[in-house]
């Protein structure tokens, strides 16, 4: 889902390694411009349970952010292009908990479970769909979801005054009058 999106995908899976004062295997990371993704996936009948003890890899990983991604350039130089693109300050860390159970949370689950943020089954529904569909043009839907605006993505520029990310448009497919799966994607700008 996410390298239909544009990210490169980083082999950390069973990679072991400590994280601050944790030790833990990372599942998937992913790598966009200076927007880095670490993705945890379980398929556990009691998500709650794992997503519990794997807050504090991710709360140890955020506290130690620059040793992390020195770690990432250490351990993976064949992503050396991608991981020395900005200075480790710049890149924005994001651990996504992914579930294949649904979880019920109610907000203070949520706030329990921070800085991890839990992708649900219907959000991570959405995405992949998206990304299967408009392909690249779903990171826009995925930055939102993050709470990231345009200013946050790539390299600082001072003179770049756009705040907001314009929304996708997917019209359904009973008003597009077009046939055989194709549908029509808009951009709104405003």
């Amino acid at each position: 889902m996410f390298t239909n999106m544009g990210f490169a995908h980083v082999p950390a899976e069973g990679k072991e390694a400590k994280f601050g004062n944790k030790t833990g295997e990372l599942d998937s990371v992913f790598v966009y411009e200076n927007i880095l993704l670490v993705v945890e996936e379980t398929m556990s009948k009691k998500p709650f349970e794992h997503a519990k003890n794997k807050r504090i890899l991710a709360e140890q990983i955020h506290a130690s952010k620059i040793e992390f991604i020195e770690w990432l350039r250490a351990s993976f130089p064949e992503h050396e292009e991608a991981l020395n693109a900005y200075s480790p300050k710049r890149y924005q860390l994001f651990y996504l908990y992914i579930s294949r159970t649904d979880m019920d949370l109610d907000d203070d689950d949520v706030a329990l479970l921070q800085p991890m943020k839990v992708v649900t089954t219907r959000a991570l529904n959405y995405f992949d769909k998206l990304a299967k569909t408009i392909r690249r043009s779903a990171k826009t839907d995925l930055w939102r979801f993050l709470d990231l605006n345009s200013g946050d993505i790539g390299a600082a520029n001072a003179t770049n005054d756009v705040k907001a990310i314009e929304t996708t448009i997917i019209s359904p497919d009973d008003s597009t009058g077009f046939s055989n799966g194709v549908r029509l994607v808009s951009f709104m700008i405003s």
